[in-house]
């Protein structure tokens, strides 16, 4: 299993440029005989529209927590 990390910088946001990238990647995953995974916050609706339109489906949910470093 393989996750999904990616950012677009700001100035390229709208592009789909994550989209190209994401599907590039879940090609190859595929082609390798690993599972592509996608994870992100509830929050991050465009992480969610990418997963979405290349086919990604909310499995589960889980709780995070965060806290200061001192």
């Amino acid at each position: 299993m393989h996750a999904i990390d990616l950012e677009t910088i700001k100035v390229h946001r709208g592009k789909r440029l994550a989209e190209a990238c994401a599907q590039a990647f879940v090609v190859a995953c595929i082609k390798k005989g690993a599972s592509p995974y996608w994870d992100c916050m509830d929050s991050n609706q465009a992480s969610i529209a990418v997963a979405e339109k290349l086919g990604f489906k909310k499995a589960r949910g889980y709780a995070g927590y965060d806290f200061p470093l001192v």
